[in-house]
Order: C-alpha cells, then structure tokens, then sequence
C-alpha cells in the first residue's frame, strides 16, 4: 500500500523481501493496480511484480489525473 501523497508526486516506499529492506521508487501519478517491477539486483534473487494499492487520503480523492477536495461552504462563505 501507497501513502496518497507519494501516488500523487512520487516518492519511494520501503518493503521487505526475504529478510531484506528494500526502498522502492514509485512514478508521480502511478494508479491504484498498476504494476512495479524490483530489479533482481535489488532483491538478491529474483524480479519481484508489485501490485500498488494507494491508500485512501481523509480529505483527497482521486479521479483518473484529477485531485479533489471537497469543502463544505454555506451559503454566504
């Protein structure tokens, strides 16, 4: 799982493959479901295929290549 806010300008994540930390480089923009490929020289064996899940945001939603906020106003704001 992906912190929103690294789906959304990129970043890296950590995770562990056999016994091993390994840092993962995530592209801006990257989808709920796409697919990472880690580099068997970074695993010390085999490719590993990652299946990104972004993590819901408590105020931003994603719709395809848009961000959303939704803010509650009243009628005179």
């Amino acid at each position: 799982t992906v912190p929103f806010e690294v789906a959304a300008g990129g970043g890296s994540v950590t995770i562990e493959v056999g016994g091993r930390r390994i840092d993962v480089k995530v592209p801006a923009g990257i989808d709920d479901g796409k697919k990472l490929r880690v580099p068997a020289e970074a695993t010390g064996g085999t490719d590993v295929i990652l299946r990104v899940r972004v993590a819901p945001h408590p105020y931003f939603r994603r719709e395809g290549a848009d961000v959303f906020l939704d803010v509650p106003l009243s009628l005179s704001e």
